[in-house]
């Protein structure tokens, strides 16, 4: 297995080249809150000793992982959007009637 060092900073990945079909162990915990692509395409992970693992056919693949986006996260960045724009607004609104 090789690391690739990815675009996004929250994210891992790796290639991997194998002649048979079975189940790779990542160097990363299992949890339900990370998403799986093989080759771009959604996969299902395992926990294998408490570590994410992927079932890969023979071949060249390149496995990405990572973290989903929680109901909680999209909350938060939508309020924060929210505080900037009208931090902003407010700003400029207060400079134009002076």
């Amino acid at each position: 297995m090789t690391d690739v060092k990815p675009g996004k900073p929250d994210q891992f990945a790796w290639r991997w080249e194998g002649y048979s079909a079975g189940l790779v162990t990542l160097p990363v915990l299992a949890d339900d809150l990370w998403h799986v692509l093989v080759d771009g395409h959604p996969a299902a992970m395992r926990s294998v000793s408490s570590l994410a693992a992927v079932w890969l056919g023979p071949g060249r693949h390149e496995v990405v992982v990572r973290p989903s986006l929680l109901p909680e996260d999209a909350a938060g960045l939508g309020l924060s959007t929210v505080a900037c724009v009208t931090g902003a607004w407010l700003y400029y609104r207060r400079r134009w009637t002076r």
